[in-house]
């Protein structure tokens, strides 16, 4: 990931493109060829290296105006970053073997600048500097991916109201709560293990879990690096991978505890009812498996409602939601997937996890429809808080929350007959994923409440 000297360096670039204007842009010299388009996507494979390859070393001189990463492409074809940050001007000096492939790129636009395959020439002691210049079509790219816009906040103070009962009490009938429950260890040691994550006959047979798992353990080693996005925290990530709204000293939510409940705005429920009845009577299918064991999908059977048949519905769904979750993070967003209706059944269970650490970075559980006989929450772990808390949702509410940073399921095994659910997902413009660098506020070690005790 970049760091926030690169991300100064790459605004400090386009800024001087921006205020030059086109005479101060890298050409072709006056009366010379013009520029070069930037090479295709070929699929470059790097030869297999052996004992007796040849060692080299390339010298990498950046004479474009804007910051490039230089990235080795392995014998697979996939690109692995050598340097992240070539400045402008700048040179760098790379050892690989003969028959290596390189690729510069500039690093927002993922614009492909130069292509190298490393030869025996290159093995030459006086080899001069591979330069790397502008191509055409560099600039319009980067100009293209300038720092977004700051979110439009002509709604936020109705989304507020619609997030004021966060903290209303659980009272009456669980199957009728709205609220958020606190749960303690004492109280998670006692629950029934017959109500909870995978029964016998639903392990084995490629299960990676063991009866009564409640939690995934493959994939926790990621929450360390993934950013936030829902509060002064997240100042501490790379500015690179933030809007400039989010930059330290600048105002971000309130809610800084990863999930927050609130209600659908009246647009989503203009969109969704009576839409989901209907869809209930001509439109339900068996919904497959759900690849990867982190539900028993492939033994208690779920349906679903494809809302991507629907186009009014969809879409309008996703611009309600890229609203919704730019005030809450207050930054904009980029929309990565929106699926469902997913229509879980008697005996459902979906142990706590987290999400794709590319793409559901902010994220909703949009409560669509309910026929329970209790209660069934949504469980959310914060990586840096102590304790668990259960999420009860009606139709017509949903949670937001980080979910690739904050574990969350439903582990209890559902009892009714009936929980309809929508997904949506985003992500920060600039977020593709984490590399190296680790988020200063995660805590492994929780104060009171630790994996551990909860069996994860």
């Amino acid at each position: 990931m970049p760091s926030a000297a690169a991300a100064a360096a790459w605004l400090g670039g386009l800024a001087l493109l921006a205020a030059a204007g086109p005479a101060a842009r890298p050409a072709a010299p006056a009366g010379g060829p013009p520029l070069q388009a930037c090479p295709r996507e070929v699929g470059q494979k790097s030869a297999r290296a052996s004992s007796a390859s040849t060692k080299v070393e390339l010298t990498f001189q950046n004479q474009t105006p804007v910051p490039l990463e230089i990235v080795w492409i392995d014998t697979r074809g996939a690109e692995k970053v050598t340097n992240e940050n070539l400045p402008p001007g700048k040179s760098a000096v790379q050892s690989s073997f003969v028959g290596h492939v390189f690729a510069a790129r500039e690093p927002k636009s993922r614009t492909l600048v130069k292509v190298v395959r490393a030869s025996e020439e290159d093995a030459q002691a006086g080899r001069p500097a591979i330069v790397i210049p502008v191509c055409k079509g560099l600039l319009e790219s980067v100009k293209a991916v300038a720092p977004p816009r700051r979110p439009d906040q002509s709604r936020w103070k109705e989304f507020e109201q619609l997030a004021r009962d966060h903290g209303s009490p659980c009272v009456g009938h669980s199957k009728e709560w709205s609220c958020v429950r606190r749960v303690t260890e004492a109280e998670v040691k006692q629950r029934d293990p017959a109500l909870y994550g995978f029964s016998a006959d639903e392990t084995g047979s490629g299960n990676p879990y063991k009866r009564g798992a409640t939690a995934d353990h493959v994939w926790m080693s990621q929450q360390r690096y993934i950013v936030n996005v829902t509060n002064q925290e997240s100042n501490q990530a790379p500015l690179g991978f933030l809007p400039l709204s989010n930059v330290p000293g600048s105002t971000v939510t309130d809610y800084e505890g990863g999930y927050l409940k609130m209600h659908m705005t009246d647009k989503m429920k203009s969109l969704l009812y009576p839409w989901y009845q209907e869809r209930l009577r001509d439109s339900v299918r068996k919904h497959d498996p759900i690849p990867g064991f982190f539900t028993n999908s492939h033994k208690v059977a779920m349906d679903k409602i494809e809302i991507t048949r629907f186009p009014a519905v969809y879409n309008g769904l996703v611009q309600e939601m890229k609203q919704v979750l730019e005030w809450w993070t207050n930054q904009t967003l980029q929309h990565t997937t929106t699926f469902g209706l997913r229509v879980y059944r008697r005996g459902s269970m979906l142990i706590n996890h987290l999400d794709r650490k590319d793409t559901h970075v902010a994220s909703a559980v949009i409560q669509v429809g309910a026929r329970a006989d209790v209660g069934w929450p949504l469980e959310v772990i914060h990586p840096h808080k102590t304790g668990l808390a259960e999420v009860y949702l009606q139709p017509g509410e949903m949670v937001l929350y980080e979910g690739a940073r904050v574990v969350h399921g439903r582990p209890m095994r559902f009892q009714g007959e009936e929980f309809g659910n929508i997904f949506s997902h985003f992500k920060p413009v600039d977020w593709n994923g984490p590399t190296d660098w680790e988020n200063p506020y995660f805590r492994l070690e929780r104060d009171k409440l630790r994996y551990s005790d909860l069996e994860l």
